[in-house]
């Protein structure tokens, strides 16, 4: 298994059989980045660590009902709609859902957020979060989200994270 993100935009590792991708920017050949929209039902994953870092954005209308790993117990967190989970690249986490729903999954090489982001440095620690509630962010994710459906003809936006250090 390889911990970088394809040229093709593909993905190493894959964590669910129930998913259902129905936008993503594997054709637009962004290296470092993958970006999907789909839904799910039911979702589980034990200790999985991902080599990049994983943005989840819950889009659907109603919450999703969490059971997440809390050292050596379970905890139940609720994710409103339009909240924002994010996991650091190689942090383990464990987390289930029976719930339904619809999402977009922003996965992004450590090495692309570095060079993406001025003041993020190979000295920050990241650290697992859930509720980010920050409507610049969920504007861009939406904002990509209509990039890759468009197949990236609406402008530039892709190409330039493609290209520029700063985005």
């Amino acid at each position: 298994m390889t911990d970088k993100i394809k040229s093709d935009g593909s993905c190493p590792f894959s964590v669910s059989d129930n998913l259902k991708i129905e936008a993503t920017s594997y054709d637009l050949n962004l290296e470092g980045i993958i970006i999907r929209y789909g839904s799910i039902s039911g979702f589980r994953a034990t200790d999985l660590v991902a080599p990049f870092h994983v943005f989840l954005m819950n889009v659907s209308d109603h919450d999703i009902a969490w059971e997440i790993s809390s050292g050596d117990s379970m905890k139940q967190v609720l994710m409103e709609p339009n909240q924002i989970f994010f996991n650091p690249a190689n942090v383990p986490f464990s987390r289930y859902t029976a719930d339904h729903y619809e999402f977009i999954l922003v996965l992004i090489e450590p090495e692309k957020m570095i060079s993406s982001a001025p003041i993020v440095t190979n000295n920050c620690t990241f650290t697992e979060t859930y509720h980010i509630k920050d409507p610049n962010l969920e504007y861009i994710f939406r904002l990509l989200l209509s990039e890759i459906q468009a197949g990236n003809q609406n402008g530039k936006l892709l190409s330039l994270l493609q290209k520029q250090k700063n985005f």
